[in-house]
């Protein structure tokens, strides 16, 4: 937490410098907007693969795990990079269509109502998504190491087998 604060306090305290303390309109500010909101989803796409280090590896150091989401991300930037733009494409073509079945005619009330509750359950379903994705790629990236990689499928054998097994043994 403190150091996703530290992120968040030097990202908000950069953003008026980025954008030229102007009045909103002109080339600085846009410029600064962008350069700003690409530095905001680096820092966001470091920190959740410094997530699935800590889970993945069982990391005991948020340091540490830092350090490895960062050198993870820079060995693996393109990658990294398109995971997490085909997942925010994905979310927003979803929040795009959640938006269109919304129904115009309810009232706000009823539409709250029932679009709230939706509306998180969906968010919530988007970031499970988002970190299932990050942790396949972590580990197709590190299938070397044997801590990262999946377990390999195996079929289990039937009942029958097991019960002649103990009859043998035992």
């Amino acid at each position: 937490a403190l150091v996703a604060g530290l992120g968040w306090g030097v990202l908000l305290g950069a953003y008026p410098l980025l954008a030229g303390r102007s009045d909103g309109s002109g080339l600085a500010s846009s410029l600064g907007g962008i350069l700003f909101v690409a530095v905001a989803a680096l820092f966001a796409l470091v920190i959740d693969f410094t997530r699935v280090r800590i889970v993945v590896e069982d990391r005991h150091s948020v340091l540490s795990a830092l350090a490895a989401g960062l050198r993870f991300v820079r060995r693996r930037f393109r990658g990294c990079v398109g995971l997490y733009a085909l997942q925010l494409a994905t979310l927003a073509v979803l929040a795009a269509v959640w938006g269109a079945l919304v129904a115009p005619s309810a009232t706000l009330v009823e539409a709250q109502g029932l679009t709230i509750p939706a509306w998180l359950a969906f968010r919530l379903t988007a970031r499970f998504a988002l970190t299932g994705s990050q942790i396949a790629f972590f580990q197709a990236g590190l299938a070397h190491a044997g801590y990262a990689a999946a377990p390999v499928p195996r079929w289990p054998e039937s009942a029958s087998i097991e019960a002649i097994r103990n009859l043998r043994s035992g």
